[in-house]
């Protein structure tokens, strides 16, 4: 087994900070190059941001091809009725995660993901 404390940092992984970098772009977090390019030089200043992500379950935009694949399968097919619910909840989460990123943003507050039970 893994010991969690010989896992390197997120921000040291070239391809996970290109993945968080796709997160935050899509999040409307990096809107300029500049943005950009202050986060590629020092992704570790967003570590609060990741925390957040990573407490979230590594939410997603969700996909328009769930919906347009739903539509190809027909209304009545369990499929169909499948990729919807899919794809709201990951809407609602993705939404949730950029309003609490957005907060953060906005407050410098630290801010956690309340776990469900």
């Amino acid at each position: 087994m893994t010991d969690p404390t010989d896992t390197p940092p997120w921000h040291t992984e070239h391809h996970q900070v290109l993945d968080f970098a796709a997160v935050l772009t899509a999040a409307g977090t990096l809107t300029t190059a500049r943005d950009a390019l202050d986060y590629l030089d020092s992704p570790h200043r967003f570590h609060p941001e990741h925390a957040l992500w990573t407490r979230c379950d590594h939410p997603r935009p969700p996909s328009p091809d769930d919906l347009a694949n739903a539509r190809q399968l027909g209304r009545t097919s369990p499929q169909a009725t499948e990729l919807r619910r899919l794809h709201h909840t990951a809407a609602a989460t993705w939404d949730a995660f950029c309003a609490l990123l957005d907060e953060f943003d906005h407050t410098g507050r630290p801010l956690r993901a309340v776990d469900r039970q």
